[in-house]
C-alpha cells in the first residue's frame, strides 16, 4: 500500500485560517493630518486660537472639551490619537485627567501634550510625573505647536504599525505552527499501524518557541512491513516550515522504494535538492519493521542515533549520512538491526539530546545521556508511558530552543 493511499485513511485536515477582524483605519504619514485631536482647553479665547492653529495645518478632526470631565466623557465615547490638555482648568484640572488616563489600560500609551503657563521647574516636573508625554507653555507658538504635534503622531503612527505587524505575525506563526502539526499521523493511521502489525505505536510533539520544521510518520508496505521516519528541517521560522511543507507533499506523492531504505532516502534527496537554497537541508532517519523476521532495516540522513532495547539493555542504531539536500548524488546505506520481542524502537530528535541535563549544572544531555534516558523510560514497558517519563524528564521551566519529537514502536 502506498503512502498517499494509507494517510488517505484520515480525516482532512481543516487549517486554521481565521477572517482578519476590522480595524480602525490608521493614518499614515502622508495623511497625519487625519488623526483626530482632543484639545482641553477651558479658555475660549485659548480654545479658539489652538484650533485655528490647528485647522490651518490641516487637522480637520477635532474634539474640543472644557475641563478634564468632559475630555474623559469624550475619550469614552471616542480615543484621539493625541491630546492637548490644559493643566490649570476647573472641575477637574490637567494633573487629575492625566492620571486618570495613565491609570485606564486603553489610554495609557496615549500621546498627552500639557500646555501650560506655568514655568518653575518643580511644577513642570509635576506635569510630567502626572504622565504628560510632552509640554508646550503658553502663549502658544503655533508653529511649535504643529512641529511638536506632528512628532508624537510620527511616533504614534510608527508604534502602531509595528504592532499591528507582530500581532499579524504572532497569529500567522501559530497558524502556520497548527498546519505543521495536523502533517503528523493521525488517529486512523495510528490505529491501523498497530492493529495490522501488533504493536504499540506512541507519540509526543512539543512545539518550540519559535516555529521549526521537525516531522514524523508512518505507512503500511505489505502484511509483515510497515514504514517509519522521522524528520528535522534545519532552522527556524517561515523558511524551516515551508521546506517541512514541501518534504511532506514528497514523502505522500509519487515516492516509491518504501521498502528500501537507502534507495528511497536517495529518491527522496533528488526530489529535494532543487527545491533547497544554498545552506538548506534536513536530517532524516527512515526504517522499514519486520515483525515476521524480527529485523528493521534503517538509512540514516545524518539524524540522532535512535535508540532500540528495553528497561533491561538499549543499544545505538547509527545516525550519520549526509543531511538530504546537500548534493545531488548523495548516497545513502541500507543497515539492518534485531528487534525482537518486547523491544521497542524510539527516535527523537535533536531537542532531546540537547536539553539540559537534570542535576547536571546545565550540561547538555548528549546522545549517551538521551540513550540513558530512553533506558530508563522503557522499563515502564508501554510506550505511551515511555514518552510520558522521557518528556518529563526536561525541565518543564525551560522553553525549547527547538521542537521535541518522540515516536516509540513497542513490541
Amino acid at each position: 500500500m502506498a503512502p498517499g493511499d494509507a494517510h488517505a485513511g484520515d480525516a482532512v485536515p481543516a487549517f486554521p485560517f481565521r477572517r482578519r477582524q476590522p480595524m480602525r483605519p490608521c493614518p499614515t504619514m502622508t495623511n497625519m493630518t487625519a488623526c483626530p485631536i482632543l484639545v482641553v482647553e477651558d479658555g475660549p479665547t485659548n480654545r479658539t486660537i489652538i484650533t485655528a492653529h490647528l485647522r490651518r495645518a490641516g487637522f480637520e478632526d477635532l474634539i474640543v472639551a472644557e475641563d478634564g470631565q468632559q475630555a474623559l466623557a469624550a475619550l469614552e465615547e471616542r480615543t484621539p490619537d493625541l491630546v492637548l490638555l490644559d493643566i490649570l482648568m476647573p472641575v477637574l484640572d490637567g494633573f487629575a485627567t492625566c492620571r486618570a488616563l495613565r491609570r485606564d489600560r486603553r489610554w495609557s500609551d496615549l500621546p498627552v501634550l500639557a500646555m501650560t503657563g506655568l514655568e518653575q521647574a518643580d511644577e513642570r516636573a509635576r506635569i510630567f510625573a502626572a504622565g504628560a508625554t510632552d509640554l508646550i507653555l503658553k502663549p502658544i507658538n503655533s508653529a511649535e505647536l504643529i512641529a511638536r504635534i506632528t512628532s508624537h503622531l510620527q511616533n504614534r503612527m510608527l508604534i502602531r504599525s509595528l504592532r499591528e505587524l507582530n500581532e499579524r505575525t504572532t497569529a500567522e506563526l501559530a497558524a502556520a505552527r497548527q498546519m505543521q502539526e495536523t502533517l503528523l499521523p493521525g488517529t486512523a493511521l495510528l490505529a491501523q499501524i498497530e492493529g495490522q502489525y501488533g504493536v504499540s505505536l506512541a507519540s509526543r510533539f512539543a512545539p518550540s518557541t519559535e516555529l521549526a520544521g521537525d516531522l514524523w510518520g508512518a505507512w503500511p508496505i505489505d502484511a509483515e512491513r510497515f514504514g517509519l521516519f522521522a524528520l528535522d528541517v534545519v532552522g527556524h521560522g517561515t523558511i524551516a516550515a515551508i521546506n517541512a511543507f514541501r518534504i511532506h507533499t514528497l514523502l505522500w506523492q509519487g515516492m516509491t522504494d518504501h521498502a528500501d531504505p537507502g534507495r528511497f532516502l536517495e529518491s527522496l534527496n533528488r526530489k529535494l535538492r532543487p527545491l533547497l537554497a544554498a545552506g538548506q537541508f534536513a536530517t532524516m532517519f527512515y526504517a522499514v519493521l519486520d515483525v515476521a523476521r524480527d529485523r528493521i532495516d534503517y538509512a540514516a540522513a545524518g539524524y540522532t542515533s535512535p535508540v532500540i532495547g528495553n528497561g533491561a539493555a538499549t543499544r545505538l542504531l547509527d545516525g550519520s549520512g549526509l543531511p538530504l539536500g546537500i548534493t545531488q548524488d548523495a548516497r545513502y546505506e541500507t543497515r539492518t538491526a534485531s528487534w525482537m520481542a518486547g523491544e521497542a524502537l524510539l527516535l527523537y530528535s535533536d531537542a532531546l539530546s540537547e536539553a539540559e541535563a537534570p542535576g547536571q549544572g546545565g550540561s547538555l544531555l548528549g546522545e549517551e545521556g538521551a540513550q540513558c534516558l530512553c533506558t530508563e523510560a522503557l522499563r515502564t514497558g508501554s510506550a505511551p508511558l515511555a514518552l510520558e517519563r522521557l518528556a518529563g524528564a526536561i525541565r518543564a521551566d525551560a522553553g525549547l530552543d527547538d521542537d521535541l519529537t518522540l515516536v516509540c514502536v513497542m513490541r
